[in-house]
């Protein structure tokens, strides 16, 4: 698993937490015979009373090895996280994330404004990413400096705007390939927003490079 850059093994046992904004990505690097792994998103709605007990700070350990705590979560999502009474599963969830704070660490605080301020940038981009897009259309939107958006989104995520936003293009080129559309791969990349075969070539070259392709 790589989180922010940073690269983790995820073996028997092993809780991996990856915080709200993370860059993220994750592979199974060898079949394991009878082997089951979940995959658990909790909405942000759900994590109010979580996020104002880690009083914003950033989580710092993402790999949390517990067997017994492991088996607590699963079956807290096997029993109560489909139930058809909201409240229900709410009162789970909340239970869950209590079990998870009681075994985190948390880094210093960060500052609040950054943090509302990197969930409009993102939100912005999920948004925007098949258009132009830069650090300037970003700052003329949220009304700050284009030097301000560049140094908040890298302190967060560790990386350039301009290699998110490629990312997310790729992704939608592979996402159009996955549910059956056959067209022309220059349509393709053109429609996610690339502006130019060679740009989608050169992005896909260096992502395909990145940690899970080194690390194999």
């Amino acid at each position: 698993m790589s989180v922010n850059e940073k690269a983790y093994t995820v073996n028997d046992d092993c809780i991996a937490i990856i915080d709200s904004y993370a860059v993220h990505e994750y592979r199974r690097v060898r079949q394991i015979t009878n082997e089951k792994s979940y995959v658990i998103l909790i909405p942000f709605r759900y994590l109010q009373t979580f996020n104002a007990r880690r009083k914003n700070g950033q989580i710092a350990n993402c790999i949390i090895k517990d067997g017994n705590l492991c088996d607590r979560l699963i079956n807290l999502v096997n029993d109560y996280f489909f139930c058809k009474s909201e409240s229900v599963t709410e009162a789970a969830v909340n239970l869950f994330l209590a079990e998870l704070a009681e075994a985190l660490h948390f880094t210093s605080t960060t500052d609040r404004n950054d943090g509302t301020l990197m969930r409009k940038i993102l939100t912005y981009i999920q948004e925007n990413f098949r258009e132009k897009i830069s650090r300037e259309t970003i700052a003329r939107t949220l009304g700050y400096t284009p030097a301000h958006i560049s140094r908040v989104f890298h302190r967060y995520l560790k990386r350039g705007i301009s290699d998110y936003v490629n990312e997310l293009r790729l992704a939608y080129v592979k996402h159009l390939r996955r549910i059956g559309d056959n067209r022309a791969t220059f349509e393709l990349l053109y429609e996610a927003g690339f502006q130019s075969p060679q740009t989608y070539y050169r992005c896909k070259k260096k992502y395909e490079s990145s940690f899970f392709d080194k690390n194999k």
